[in-house]
């Protein structure tokens, strides 16, 4: 149901749904995902991108997912997978995500704090990765180095500081 007239929030009832396996609602107005979004465990996509999501993700809202195969989940992908929720409202710091996820885009959020220390060791398989027009804060994680399939990432219009030269740490020039 995308490019609709959609606002509000998701109702809670929808964790009800036990045998729902997709989910397309991008590009509408919605602004609220219940927590009861995380119990739909045969949920395989679920894109909710361009929309006006606002609070904090938590595990609570994606614990149960362990079906999707192209949405964020924080707990065990069994698959490789893209995570896509750009141009939210999305606050608070960057969730923990699978170790599977291969394309993570975040740009366009409200996200702060720092990037992970751990991204490296935690997401080795990325290929992607935007966090542009956030509010994150510090210093890059040195383990981004250890992304060795690493070939875009996007971090630019946040308030990261203490530049690194991700080249040097590479071993790249």
């Amino acid at each position: 149901m995308p490019y609709n007239l959609f606002q509000g929030s998701l109702p809670g009832s929808i964790g009800n749904l036990s045998a729902l396996e997709q989910i397309s609602l991008s590009n509408n107005k919605l602004t609220g995902i219940p927590k009861s979004l995380g119990q739909l465990s045969k949920l395989t996509v679920l894109d909710i991108s361009e929309n006006m999501w606002e609070g904090v993700i938590t595990e609570t809202h994606l614990a149960n997912l362990s079906s999707l195969k192209e949405v964020p989940n924080s707990f065990r992908f069994n698959k490789e997978s893209t995570a896509k929720l750009t141009t939210n409202r999305f606050q608070g710091p960057l969730p923990l995500w699978s170790s599977n996820v291969t394309e993570l885009y975040l740009g366009d959020n409200q996200f702060s704090g720092p990037i992970p220390p751990s991204i490296g060791e935690v997401m080795p398989l990325l290929t992607d990765l935007d966090v542009s027009y956030n509010s994150l804060s510090g210093s890059i994680p040195l383990s981004i180095a250890n992304i060795t399939g690493l070939m875009n990432l996007v971090i630019s219009n946040n308030e990261l500081s203490d530049n690194v030269d991700l080249g040097t740490a590479c071993g790249k020039y």
